[in-house]
């Protein structure tokens, strides 16, 4: 058998038209050499000098050896059935395969009835708790002037005589309507902690992970109505939803659910704006008391010595108007600061409440609810199919792929052999004939 061997680097060539070395670029000669050792010898010293399409599509004898053998990937995701364990494929039938039990689950769709709390939106409650402040502080103030004797300091704070009482009834307006405030964003915390029930929540991620998702997207917009949304379990249940059948993508649904967490947030802090005014408030009041009633008492008594001041019981009367005057002043100031300090612990306690259930309710989505979404819908993941050296298994069908994909990338090597170079050229030029 005659062969072509190249002269330089002694490869062989198997091309008929080559007029070029798959390896070092030099000239072939012409005439194919008469010595079929050479091309044998050749081919055996240098097996990786021919080029990858000229080799033939083979699998080692040894390869399928090295194989480790694995249980077939199911081409659906399968979830565990409540009953058996039995892996049953997503969506669930309506009986487990294996022990033939009925797989029931919760529809998302399916809430509890609103609580009344849900039902009350903030301006509702805004105006209701103004409404009330007023009544508790008119009938306060009514039992105090009824039952407490006049000497006493709680009437000296709360009825002093004529327009003085002024500052502290606004006070005490401001108090009460913090303090109702607070009482109502605890109701709402109790209502958030406790609608819907931690039952239904963990029923949520078995019909996730089940697959049994509402196939129609109005149901999931409108899911519990908008009373139910304020809820925030059902308000990220629905946005997960929403997310998760228009991406398909875990990372959007969370990165969706992390925006509205801060929203969230931002909202609660909210809440609070007005009542943080008040708070502020009570001892600004508070001091304005006092400069009022130092004013009052300076005045009156500098008027008292402008006069004559032979009488002592006049001086005497002048001196105790003073002293109303200082003791109305500090006791405003007292009783704004003690006002102001109670309905600042009991505002940071609740807006605490509030903020560690609404932290609660993300780490409920981002680390339950999108990984059930996810178990319930995606493809299960292909577990490894590795050899003992762990490497990927391979076959003439993935030779092919990866050549035809090389292919693709460099082009036809036969045609890149069939154009010479210009090295090549200008060798083969000067070389004597």
């Amino acid at each position: 058998m005659m062969a072509r061997v190249c002269a330089e680097c002694g490869a062989g060539v198997t091309l008929p038209n080559a007029e070029f070395c798959a390896r070092c670029g030099k000239p072939l000669p012409e005439e194919p050499t008469q010595d079929p050792s050479a091309s044998t010898i050749s081919d055996k010293a240098q097996p990786e000098t021919r080029c990858a399409a000229e080799k033939p599509l083979t699998v080692p004898s040894g390869h399928a050896e090295e194989q480790i053998a694995a249980p077939p990937v199911p081409a659906v995701p399968v979830n565990p059935c409540p009953y058996c364990g039995f892996m049953v494929e997503v969506p669930w039938p309506e009986r487990c395969p294996n022990c033939d039990r009925l797989l029931e689950t919760r529809p998302l769709d399916s809430l509890p009835r609103v609580p009344w709390s849900l039902r009350i939106t903030d301006r509702m409650a805004f105006g209701l708790s103004v409404l009330l402040s007023a009544v508790l502080v008119g009938t306060l103030l009514r039992t105090v002037d009824d039952i407490v004797a006049r000497e006493s300091l709680i009437r000296q704070i709360l009825l002093p005589e004529g327009m003085l009482r002024l500052i502290p009834e606004a006070i005490t307006v401001l108090f009460v309507w913090s303090i109702l405030q607070v009482l109502w964003r605890s109701i709402m915390l109790i209502t958030q902690h406790r609608y819907p029930s931690g039952q239904v929540r963990q029923d949520w991620l078995q019909t996730l992970r089940s697959g049994r998702l509402p196939g129609d997207p109005e149901v999931i917009r409108q899911l519990g109505g908008e009373q139910a949304q304020r809820s925030w379990w059902v308000s990220r249940l629905r946005r997960s939803l929403t997310h998760w059948l228009r991406t398909r993508d875990p990372s959007q649904v969370n990165a969706v659910l992390e925006q509205h967490a801060v929203l969230d947030s931002e909202a609660v802090r909210s809440n609070y704006s007005l009542v943080r005014l008040a708070i502020w408030a009570m001892p600004i009041l508070g001091f304005i008391g006092t400069v009022i009633g130092i004013t009052l008492a300076i005045q009156d008594f500098s008027q008292f010595l402008g006069g004559e001041v032979d009488d002592i019981d006049r001086v005497r009367t002048q001196l105790m108007q003073v002293t109303e005057g200082l003791s109305y002043a500090f006791l405003t100031t007292m009783y704004g600061l003690v006002t102001a300090l109670i309905a600042m612990f009991v505002t940071s306690f609740a807006e605490k409440g509030e903020q560690d259930l609404l932290v609660a309710a993300d780490r409920y989505a981002l680390d339950q609810l999108v990984p059930a979404l996810q178990s319930g819908s995606a493809p299960a993941t292909q577990r490894g199919i590795t050899d003992v050296k762990q490497r990927p298994e391979t076959g003439p069908e993935q030779l092919s792929e990866q050549v035809d994909v090389l292919s693709d990338q460099v082009g036809d090597p036969k045609k890149e052999l069939e154009r010479p170079p210009r090295r090549g050229k200008k060798k083969r030029s000067q070389k004597p004939e």
